[in-house]
């Protein structure tokens, strides 16, 4: 199921319901910028979503803002999200992954989402499959964010921006 969502305050956006979404971009760099790639809706503000049922936060791509150390630099991480924000938060973080030189290069990122799973993918290879907290079964909206923090000042690699080539959602045949 595909469809726009009107919100309040006037914009339209994208929400879907499984099927396999995918970004193709070159991400900004250094600490403070935060790009991400990632699905949400409105019910996971509720304090119980029944475990991700009834809403979910699905990280497709996200990076660490700060840089301690090299340990991190290229990667990014696919983090599943149910509970709400509040005390009753959980979240199951796939793990870090390495892209070919994601801010000089076009990598892809990709989930797809079906009844059983969620499967994660970096340039179409699968990096995780998760079914943490049960698969959501509502529509997600689309979002497409570059977050920036208090480590900003230390960047030496600004002005910063995400390069989007494409973003592709496909939905299940009836």
């Amino acid at each position: 199921m595909i469809h726009n969502k009107q919100y309040d305050a006037g914009y339209v956006g994208y929400e879907q319901l499984h099927g396999y979404l995918e970004i193709r971009c070159i991400l900004p760099n250094g600490k403070g910028i935060n790009p991400a790639f990632w699905l949400l809706t409105d019910g996971m503000w509720d304090d119980d979503t029944d475990g991700g049922v009834s809403g979910a936060e699905i990280d497709i791509l996200e990076t660490k803002t700060g840089y301690d150390s090299d340990e991190y630099f290229g990667s990014i991480y696919q983090t599943v999200h149910i509970d709400s924000y509040g005390d009753a938060h959980q979240q199951e973080i796939q793990g870090w992954f390495y892209a070919d030189d994601p801010y000089n290069k076009f990598n892809t990122y990709g989930v797809e989402w079906n009844e059983e799973e969620y499967i994660f993918y970096v340039n179409g290879v699968e990096t995780a499959r998760t079914s943490f907290g049960g698969v959501c079964e509502v529509p997600l909206y689309l979002i497409i964010s570059v977050g920036v923090n208090e480590d900003i000042y230390d960047n030496d690699f600004l002005p910063a921006s995400m390069t989007v080539d494409y973003v592709r959602c496909y939905q299940y045949k009836q």
